[in-house]
């Protein structure tokens, strides 16, 4: 899977107009040189060496380091209050036109007087609920499926999934397909005897060791269904990769690949990881390449039990990841954070885990796991849907359990660069759109943000030194930055500018072009 930016260079084009600070893409590794007394640059194969050389360096960061944010919650904002709906598990929001809407999975107690016949929990039922403000949700009665007798606001599994069953099902809206298809399913099923003979004919080399469960006497993989509205669908003939994926599968259209892309579950040494494909054809994958694994200094009982891949809302190059880190040791999970600039190379967001179990007996006190999508709320805020238990993981769910509720951070702010003391840094050479710039900002009282801009050698403009600059101090979620009280940049968006900071007790969340 070879990444598009592989060898990218400076001067880079923003394309969102915004920098968000989840890993260091647009700060510049700064430069150095040895020089001698002179101040003149000693070359590498020097076969003489003056009496003295020295170190100097620009536009090197110091004193900086990235954290991510913890989240802040909301409490339930979703309850269990239908018969079909004991267990709430996987789910997906979309932001869809102005209307929020959730696509929210469910196992039913009387599933589970079925597993001599069938594998429970793979034959779960797939809700849906819609919201004009994320918080108060209407579940309509759709006509497509019962449950005991009662009409129901279930649009696929049970017996609309067929015999192969529904387990870990994700929803995106495809810009790229014609309007019958314009919403796509994914999920885990079970293969039929005569699906897998035809699969394992025609693909003998695209089979997951571990879809192959002797133990069960079942093979599963990843299947697929279409829908022009989120409520209609029509499933797809036979498995589209047979893989055990057995999570909160995750697929979507990458306009810039041109291509669909999709995150699974895959194993490496019997440890839970996170694997990737993509391909031009929905209706057929490759096996995933594993790209997320349990890093030793995890520790060994730790593994990587779902991705919550989703896009920083409103842009296309902001990827995230919000995978659960399941800690075998104690059965509980928490959430973690990645960024990509491709949804190809991952970084971790150094910080710790971005949301936790509540306190012992809480709703969400047991274990909990993000779902996609990071959606924009009224009050501006951005929020990521998790489910919460009240017990560990595998403990026996006996009762009725799966309550969801938001993750929250104030707008733009899931990382920061922070300075305790006194910092800087300088962004890569960008050409910007936009005469002004605005900052996403907290300092302490003591503390302060200046911004220089420069050419594309380093060398100020006028009016725009350190020197020049108007102090910024508070918290700030929209902050224009200033010289002497002049807001514009000075520069032509045809021509790269560097642009430095220096800062003291401060965060620094985005920068915005305007």
């Amino acid at each position: 899977m070879p990444t598009p930016l592989h060898g990218s260079k400076e001067p880079y084009r923003l394309r969102s107009n915004v920098i968000y600070f989840t890993d260091w893409r647009y700060v510049s590794p700064g430069s150095f040189r040895w020089t001698d007394s002179d101040g003149k640059s000693v070359p590498l194969w020097s076969t003489e060496l003056p009496g003295e050389i020295r170190w100097n360096s620009s536009d090197m960061p110091e004193g900086v380091h990235m954290k991510a944010q913890r989240a802040g919650k909301t409490g339930v904002i979703l309850t269990r209050n239908r018969p079909w709906e004991w267990l709430v598990s996987w789910s997906n929001l979309i932001y869809d036109e102005g209307r929020y809407r959730l696509w929210y999975e469910c196992t039913p107690l009387s599933s589970y007087a079925y597993s001599k016949q069938r594998v429970v929990g793979h034959h779960n039922l797939l809700c849906y609920a819609e919201s004009d403000d994320g918080f108060h949700w209407e579940r309509p009665k759709l006509g497509l499926l019962e449950f005991e007798g009662e009409d129901t606001n279930i649009v696929f599994g049970g017996e609309l999934a067929g015999e192969n069953g529904f387990h870990g099902g994700g929803v995106f809206k495809d810009p790229s397909a014609p309007p019958e298809e314009r919403y796509k399913l994914i999920y885990l099923g079970i293969v039929t005897p005569g699906e897998f003979e035809k699969y394992r004919r025609d693909r003998p080399q695209e089979i997951d060791p571990r879809a192959v469960r002797e133990d069960l006497g079942r093979v599963f993989g990843v299947y697929g269904a279409v829908s022009p509205d989120g409520i209609h669908w029509r499933r797809l003939p036979g498995p589209l990769v047979v893989q055990h994926s057995d999570t909160k599968n995750t697929a979507y259209y990458d306009p810039d690949l041109g291509k669909y892309v999709g995150y699974f579950r895959t194993w490496y040494f019997g440890r839970r990881c996170i694997g990737r494909c993509e391909t031009d054809d929905f209706r057929r994958w490759p096996l995933p390449e594993t790209i997320i694994s349990p890093a030793s200094e995890l520790g060994p009982s730790n593994q990587w039990y779902t991705n919550a891949k989703t896009l920083y809302p409103g842009t296309s190059e902001y990827h995230l990841m919000f995978p659960a880190l399941y800690r075998i040791s104690q059965d509980t999970t928490e959430v973690h954070l990645l960024s990509s600039a491709d949804g190809i190379v991952w970084s971790f967001v150094p910080g710790g885990a971005v949301i936790s179990p509540g306190p012992l007996g809480s709703w969400d006190g047991g274990c909990i796991f993000a779902k996609n999508d990071l959606v924009p709320l009224p009050d501006g805020r951005v929020a990521l849907p998790y489910t919460g238990y009240p017990v560990p993981h595998k403990y026996p769910r006996a009762r009725s359990m799966g309550d969801m509720g938001y993750a929250v951070w104030e707008k733009g702010r899931l990382s920061a660069i922070e300075v305790e003391g006194r910092g800087e840094f300088a962004l890569a050479r960008l050409f910007v759109t936009g005469s002004r710039m605005k900052l996403n900002l907290r300092t302490k009282r003591s503390g302060y943000v200046l911004v220089e801009i420069a050419d594309s050698k380093g060398r100020p403009l006028p009016g725009r030194s350190f020197a020049d600059a108007d102090p910024i101090v508070g918290d700030h979620l929209e902050r224009h930055v200033s010289w002497h009280g002049e807001e514009k940049l000075g520069c032509s968006p045809d021509t790269p500018i560097l642009i430095r900071f220096k800062m003291r007790a401060a965060e620094l969340f985005s920068v915005e072009f305007v």
